[in-house]
């Protein structure tokens, strides 16, 4: 029978479950986002909530911003970087898909 009141505390283990759950929160974040966009590019506009699509978007770069406040200085991440930047040119366009998706100018615009 294992005793964990003697556990013995491995300071690297620490410090690799922290970089194990930047890096997969960062993979997951990155695979929930592109299974997304394919969702978004691919269906009708009329049909998705613009709304949310904001919302989920905003969440992603506010998330990636979190990130890269963390690197240490002079470190980069290419991962992180390229996720940043599909992210941005989503970002760059919540603007008007806001405007497209509000359901007050639906019935007069579309």
């Amino acid at each position: 029978m294992l005793n964990v009141e003697n556990r013995v505390e491995i300071p690297e283990m620490d410090i690799f479950e922290q970089r194990y759950e930047k890096r997969f929160n960062l993979w997951n974040n990155r695979e929930k986002f592109e299974n997304l966009s394919a969702k978004w590019y691919d269906a009708i506009f009329l049909e998705q909530d613009a709304e949310a699509i904001v919302k989920q978007v905003k969440a992603y770069d506010q998330d990636n911003i979190q990130a890269k406040m963390k690197l240490k200085k002079g470190e980069t991440d290419e991962v992180l970087n390229k996720f940043d930047m599909d992210v941005r040119r989503v970002v760059e366009h919540c603007p008007l898909i806001e405007a497209l998706g509000c359901k007050d100018l639906e019935s007069r615009h579309w």
